[in-house]
């Protein structure tokens, strides 16, 4: 599943709600590479502040997991609503 199409451009918008807070992060772009690389950063722990280095590929595949398997709860249980 690509985070860009329907599904999971929805999710990703929904996590970033109480994940990416505005304070620290007004040089993104909602939608951007940047502000996904962030997200999925954040979804793992990575603080993101600005003495802190910034977040490594360990945890933006970390981070990218989390991602997936939210992605695939939500459609599995959208399946199951639409079946039973």
């Amino acid at each position: 599943m690509d985070w860009q199409d329907a599904g999971g451009q929805r999710v990703a918008s929904v996590l970033s709600r109480p994940y990416l807070s505005t304070h620290g992060q007004g040089d993104l772009v909602v939608n951007s590479v940047g502000w996904f690389w962030q997200l999925l950063a954040r979804l793992v722990g990575h603080q993101g502040v600005h003495h802190s280095s910034p977040p490594g590929w360990q945890t933006i595949w970390k981070g990218y997991l989390h991602f997936q398997i939210v992605c695939r709860w939500i459609q599995y249980i959208k399946e199951r609503t639409l079946t039973t």
